[in-house]
């Protein structure tokens, strides 16, 4: 008699009983055997870094799907020699600041739902985690790497202090609001950065605002968007010109335009020495915030129907990673209820959950937590496969 096997998470099956480990109740015809299931670090791995670039993953989604209907003939000039915004010297040396108090977070609009934030300047000047950022990472429906931002961008990876992605749901509508803020280093030529995103002067930006307005490419995913040159050290882009209307916020110093909700996340939720982190606050759930891109967010993860709906009525999450010479990554979800949140322990320890070195996965009512070690070798191997 052929071996049966749980098609959502491969664990053998007792002829047609539940399966033991996820609980599910098989259908259909015998499935054939599945290939052997990963080690439940990788499972760790990649769950962290999807939970951290769901926020992306929407935004870009959503980018790419109404490209064509945005900005479809947007032709520019043909491409120029690269060139750096700054000059050749060297960069100065990286301070870690606490998420909460990173300066990119004062150009972003009022009603942000999702939060990424990268230190790129942590991640460089540690020799062990400079390699991540060539890592490619997959963000909804293409892969992208952290040193492209100098083709999204114009800027240096060496002279990118850090960077912040907002991301407001449209909550029924058809395109999220979207602004990506990143902070120089030091003094950003301005010139030079419009030069390498063969920007153009937005018109009819002036009839809205005082502000100058740029329309540029991101060439690293060719999708074009807007630019605010905001000040010597500060770019701030939307996928549309409507996405930097009405910034800066008042009181946006103090941060009043974001969420509290949010606000606490980075403060209650974040590791210290996070450099790499994401929050997001959704209080109807993910499925309903996100509409139709959920399958975007959940790509790639391979989901038994009740883990799907569980992940759907998520109502908070936070993920981070702490570089050093061992990695640390977090990762805090809080579902809708006690049942949703068992269904996501169940995906997050799988049938190598509480072996040695597995990571340790904890639930308290409706909300899971799941924390990992590993070194940045084994992390950018992880991230390959």
């Amino acid at each position: 008699m052929p071996t049966r096997t749980c098609p959502y998470c491969n664990a053998l099956l007792d002829g047609d009983t539940p399966c033991a480990v996820c609980g599910e109740q098989p259908v259909g015809a015998p499935p054939t055997a599945a290939p052997p299931r990963p080690a439940s670090n990788r499972r760790a791995a990649l769950v962290v870094v999807v939970a951290m670039l769901a926020c992306a993953g929407v935004a870009l989604g959503y980018a790419l799907w109404t490209q064509a209907d945005r900005r479809a003939n947007d032709q520019g000039p043909g491409p120029r020699p690269p060139r750096s915004p700054f000059d050749p010297i060297e960069p100065a040396a990286s301070v870690l600041v606490p998420p909460d108090r990173l300066t990119a977070l004062r150009y972003l609009p009022a009603g942000i739902d999702l939060l990424v934030g990268v230190h790129f300047a942590a991640l460089y000047d540690d020799p062990a985690t400079r390699p991540l950022l060539e890592q490619p990472l997959p963000v909804g429906p293409t892969t992208v790497r952290l040193a492209d931002l100098r083709a999204w961008t114009g800027l240096d990876p060496d002279a990118i202090d850090h960077a912040v992605l907002g991301v407001g749901l449209p909550r029924g509508g058809l395109l999220p609001r979207v602004v990506l803020v990143v902070r120089g280093r030091r003094p950003v030529d301005g010139e030079a950065v419009k030069a390498a995103l063969r920007a153009t002067e937005d018109a009819t930006a002036g009839l809205r605002e005082t502000k100058r307005l740029w329309n540029v490419r991101l060439t690293g995913v060719n999708l074009p968007a807007s630019l605010w040159l905001t000040d010597d050290r500060t770019l701030v882009f939307g996928l549309t010109a409507a996405d930097l209307a009405g910034l800066p916020v008042v009181e946006a110093e103090r941060l009043g335009q974001i969420s509290e909700r949010l606000k606490e996340l980075m403060r209650t939720r974040l590791d210290a020495g996070v450099a790499a982190w994401s929050v997001g606050s959704f209080p109807d759930g993910l499925g309903k915030a996100v509409g139709p891109t959920f399958p975007v967010v959940v790509q790639g993860l391979t989901l038994s129907p009740g883990q799907r709906q569980a992940i759907a009525g998520l109502h908070g999450i936070a993920a981070g990673v702490v570089p050093g010479e061992t990695v640390r990554c977090g990762l805090s979800l809080h579902l809708e209820n006690a049942d949703g949140a068992a269904q996501v322990v169940r995906y997050l320890r799988g049938p190598e959950g509480g072996k040695e070195g597995s990571p340790r996965v904890e639930s308290d009512g409706a909300s899971v937590l799941l924390q990992w070690k590993t070194t940045p070798d084994e992390l950018a191997r992880l991230l390959r496969r």
